[in-house]
């Protein structure tokens, strides 16, 4: 049963703010009342008010650091015997959500997959955020005409999800560029199973620096907000987001 069965849900995402008295008239044992906000400081009216209220409460959740997702996977994996080749390790840890309810979502796929030896090409029709190579393929156009990109955009981004998406990778591969001192770390921890990009990859290593990537990496938490503002416009915000984005590493 759902945690909310049989009760009536009031959702508000990202007021500006919130009129206390009304909240408090509702009558709580039959209502849900659910205030989702991406960016509340502790210091804000609205926290407060929940924090301090008797009967509602604010809850504060933080996405799982790589580093986490390796640790939580690990302990899944050893606990129900299941081994994953090295390639289909990492492509599982880089293409599960950081959210840890979802993120233990996937692991229950892999959990129930009623197969002895997985794949990598298993995983893509397996996890939700695994269909990507469409999506990547946008950060490895990154030097290319800009007709192209826009181009690949229209093919590979068609919903909010898509564009939230696409800087998902795009982040992750400005980390990779970022961590690596030199081209022989960049071979060392480039993923095996994005093969067919490694000539790419390694050519827009020798043409960035880390300004340039600092640069690309604002430029990616701008259009987030962007996205949460204008959700409808995610084909033109993203398109924009990629031709800027050739230019901060170019």
């Amino acid at each position: 049963n759902s945690l909310f069965y049989k009760s009536k849900i009031i959702l508000y995402e990202n007021p500006k703010e919130i009129d206390g008295e009304y909240l408090d008239t509702i009558d709580h044992t039959n209502t849900a009342i659910i205030i989702s906000h991406t960016n509340l400081t502790n210091s804000s009216k609205i926290k407060k008010y929940f924090d301090s209220h008797k009967e509602l409460f604010s809850i504060s959740c933080y996405k799982l650091s790589r580093n986490i997702k390796k640790i939580f996977l690990d302990f899944f994996l050893k606990q129900h015997k299941i081994q994953l080749e090295r390639d289909c390790y990492w492509f599982f840890l880089d293409n599960t959500d950081s959210r840890y309810q979802l993120f233990e979502n996937e692991i229950t796929k892999l959990i129930n997959y009623d197969k002895k030896e997985i794949m990598v090409k298993d995983l893509r029709h397996l996890l939700s955020n695994s269909d990507s190579e469409e999506i990547d393929d946008l950060f490895f156009l990154i030097f290319e005409k800009n007709k192209e990109i826009i181009q690949q955009s229209c093919r590979a981004i068609n919903s909010s999800s898509d564009s939230y998406l696409v800087l998902q990778r795009i982040k992750f591969f400005l980390n990779l560029l970022y961590n690596a001192k030199n081209i022989n770390e960049v071979i060392e921890i480039y993923p095996k199973y994005l093969f067919k990009y490694k000539t790419r990859f390694l050519s827009i290593f020798e043409k960035t620096n880390t300004k340039k990537i600092a640069s690309a990496l604002a430029l990616i938490k701008k259009t987030e907000l962007l996205l949460r503002k204008h959700a409808s416009m995610h084909q033109a915000i993203s398109q924009r987001f990629l031709l800027n984005l050739k230019k901060s590493l170019g």
